[in-house]
Parts: C-alpha cells; structure tokens; sequence
C-alpha cells in the first residue's frame, strides 16, 4: 500500500493550513480550547491531519 496523503497539491495544503488557523481562533471561544490557546490547537491540528493522512507528512 502507497503512503500518500489525500491532499498534495500547493493550494490544498495552503487552504488545509488556513481552515486550520481558522478552526483554532473559532475553537477558542470554548472554555477547554480557551485554556490550550490557538498556537497549540494549531499544531495540534496539524498533527491530526498528518497522522491521518490529509495533510502530507514529509
């Protein structure tokens, strides 16, 4: 089975990457993601999206 993510295109990370920021200053508005700060529910987001294979993780 190839490793290959489901996004791969320049736009597509860049779009992946904003709806990301996005999320994360939407996300902050709830008192748990309050505490973690958008910094962190971004890298964390980022982690996600890699370990399931959307984001590309090279």
């Amino acid at each position: 089975m190839e490793k290959t993510s489901l996004i791969t295109s320049v736009p597509g990370v860049t779009a992946g990457i904003i709806l990301i920021a996005t999320m994360s200053l939407y996300l902050i508005k709830f008192r748990f993601f309050k505490s973690l700060g958008p910094a962190l529910i971004c890298i964390l987001g980022g982690l996600l999206l890699s370990n399931i294979r959307v984001m590309p993780f090279s």
